[in-house]
């Protein structure tokens, strides 16, 4: 990839999953976290170096302790050494 990008989850809406894929032009140190829309961090999905290419991690719609989230609106963050690219993801129970 020549850019850094962060793709539409799919499906969306979504429910029980759902899939992030981004890419990542150069290896880096990748942050991938979802946030309610009261801005409270919910979950983080990624906090490790990645290496170039495509990439796709999936969101089975749970928060950090594992219980599972209510229906509503969700934002997909990640950030890739010093860009960061937000999201809008919907879940329905």
């Amino acid at each position: 990839p020549e850019a850094f990008r962060l793709h539409q989850n799919w499906p969306n809406p979504f429910n029980p999953a759902t899939s992030i894929t981004f890419n990542l032009p150069a290896t880096g140190h990748v942050l991938l976290e979802v946030f309610d829309v009261s801005g409270r961090l919910v979950v983080v999905l990624a906090d490790k170096v990645m290496s170039m290419g495509n990439h796709s991690i999936t969101w089975d719609g749970r928060g950090e302790s594992g219980s599972m989230l209510s229906s509503g609106v969700y934002f997909c963050r990640i950030g890739f050494n010093k860009d960061t690219i937000t999201r809008k993801m919907v879940l329905l129970r």
